[in-house]
């Protein structure tokens, strides 16, 4: 039986330390239960600003992506005008561009004609170059001077 009162005795000293260290007084209480909700206060005022921040970031992206997707769409509707136009341009120039068309022309508004045998001229070609090869051949000189402004040359 004593042993029996020995473990209560030392069971309800343990429970009261316990109760003791675990229960803080009413001052201490209040301070850190302040504490708690003046942090709590300050998470959600930076997580609501920083919510803040990012609707209007994504906003302003939107309405920009928004703007360069209405400039694409009016660009290619330009191109496809653009290139329309251009296709109906070349289809009015494909007479005019007609070799027969051309021919004809030349003879009867111009008078001209294909050349006859009479009228061929040849030119040669041979003595120019011969004159223009001559033209060109280094001058030949003596000494270390000459060398040397022949090198500027």
């Amino acid at each position: 039986m004593e042993e029996r009162i020995r473990k209560k005795d030392s069971l309800e000293r343990k429970r009261v330390k316990i109760v003791k260290t675990v229960m803080p007084n009413n001052e201490n209480r209040k301070k850190t239960l302040y504490r708690r909700l003046k942090l709590r206060n300050i998470k959600l005022s930076i997580m609501g600003i920083l919510s803040i921040a990012m609707i209007f970031t994504l906003l302003s992206r939107y309405s920009k992506v928004s703007l360069l997707s209405n400039r694409s769409f009016e660009l290619d509707n330009e191109i496809k005008s653009l290139q329309a136009e251009r296709d109906f341009l070349i289809t009015e120039i494909e007479p005019y561009k007609a070799t027969d068309r051309i021919e004809s022309l030349a003879k009867i508004r111009l008078g001209m004609d294909y050349p006859r045998t009479d009228q061929y001229v040849s030119v040669d070609t041979d003595f120019k170059e011969h004159e223009l090869a001559e033209e060109k051949k280094p001058e030949k000189s003596y000494g270390l001077l000459s060398s040397i402004l022949n090198f500027f040359r």
